[in-house]
């Protein structure tokens, strides 16, 4: 049995890990957990988003989220990136299956927040991704410097948020 952060991987998915990086920023947890998870920071770390939200499965806004909820990002007009909460455990844990992509087949992302030791926030990412075995290579390459660029990106805006913890 896979295992990251408690969360039992093979429940979810059989594709393989194909990235597993981590940063670290001086903003605490929570900060770092409201970068990742809040729809009005989200464009400010994923460079394609215009705007975010969460939905339900038919596009209806939700109460809360949790699994099953629909996060979704606008890239463009009328193209949207939708990505299904699979796993929820706030403050620490986010897993998301990416939807309507047509490369990968199977994709699980986790993201984990912690207090890093001497302060600060470790924020790490794991992406289980099954593709053809022909692009594979590629993907094994690019994926962590894709997310090492995406965590640095959500260390900067965790840094720079000047709002109360305690939201």
């Amino acid at each position: 049995m896979r295992t990251v952060a408690g969360v039992d991987v093979d429940s979810f998915t059989s594709a393989p890990l194909l990235a597993s990086v981590s940063v670290t920023c001086r903003a605490a947890p929570e900060t770092a957990w409201r970068t990742v998870v809040d729809p009005d920071l989200i464009p400010k770390w994923v460079i394609f988003a215009r705007r975010a939200a969460y939905c339900s499965e038919s596009g209806d806004p939700v109460a809360s989220i949790g699994p099953g909820a629909i996060r979704k990002f606008n890239v463009i007009k009328n193209l949207d990136v939708r990505e299904r909460v699979e796993v929820w455990e706030p403050p620490r844990i986010l897993g998301y299956r990416t939807l309507d992509m047509w490369i990968p087949r199977d994709q699980l992302g986790l993201f984990i927040v912690d207090a890093a030791d001497g302060g600060g926030t470790r924020i790490s990412c794991y992406q289980f991704v099954n593709i053809p075995a022909l692009l594979r290579p590629v993907f094994r390459l690019l994926l962590p410097a894709v997310f090492k660029w995406v965590l640095g990106r959500i260390a900067r805006t965790a840094s720079a948020d000047k709002r109360p913890e305690a939201e």
